[in-house]
């Protein structure tokens, strides 16, 4: 998630399985991106905290 959050190129989809963006990106419109435990709550134990913290890094550099 620091590359990402440097501006350095990743390939998300290689590191997070695409279907897994869309329920992550949900989550922090609806919880607030701030606490990643509120994030992991909300979303329940499926999502790790790794894959919660890169789209949520790549999220944030979207002008979000």
């Amino acid at each position: 998630s620091q590359l990402i959050e440097m501006n350095q190129p990743v390939d998300l989809k290689r590191l997070v399985p695409l279907e897994r963006h869309e329920p992550i990106i949900t989550a922090i419109e609806k919880v607030g991106d701030q606490y990643l435990k509120q994030l992991r709550e909300y979303l329940g134990e499926r999502y790790s905290y790794d894959d919660i913290k890169l789209v949520r890094a790549w999220w944030r550099r979207q002008d979000n």
